[in-house]
């Protein structure tokens, strides 16, 4: 793995074990709340993931032929690929959330854990709406990409009117 991704890993965790501390008194009931709207936003995410998709035609990473250089469009494409996967994660643990999280009030043997229960769950909570973040803040790479793009064609266009 690249250190920056480590990096990342780290630091999310880091974060979310802090966070965790703060959910210890949290009742489940507000956390399911919590994994609701985490899964709301999972679902818009995905979405939007899917229409940069499509509009940047990512068929060319797949009849990619190792010799040739993949496209601009390509490229963003591939970048998006790492946030899908993430958001498909995070869409993922959130249906299982749902599901255990209604069922973990019935686990009477469970109950008298209830701080670490509420913590793990505030720690799980809290990566997911981390990993969250980094996909919506991804999910703006295609328009910086754009963005450069016009810069730097506008200084190229600037270079060859002075000629």
């Amino acid at each position: 793995m690249e250190k920056s991704i480590k990096l990342q890993i780290i630091i999310f965790i880091v974060i979310s074990l802090l966070l965790s501390f703060l959910f210890q008194k949290v009742p489940i009931e507000e956390q399911a709340e919590l994994i609701s709207i985490l899964f709301q936003i999972s679902t818009v995410i995905f979405a939007i993931f899917g229409i940069w998709i499509a509009v940047l035609n990512p068929t060319t990473i797949l009849e990619y032929e190792p010799s040739k250089e993949l496209t601009r469009r390509s490229k963003i494409a591939e970048v998006l690929f790492s946030e899908l996967i993430i958001t498909t994660i995070v869409f993922i643990a959130t249906i299982i959330l749902k599901f255990i999280v209604p069922l973990s009030k019935y686990w009477v043997s469970i109950t008298a854990y209830n701080k670490l229960i509420n913590a793990s769950l505030g720690f799980f909570i809290s990566l997911l709406f981390i990993l969250q973040i980094r996909a919506i803040i991804g999910s703006l790479i295609p328009i910086f990409a754009i963005r450069i793009s016009e810069k730097q064609n506008k200084k190229v266009q600037e270079m060859r009117s002075r000629r």
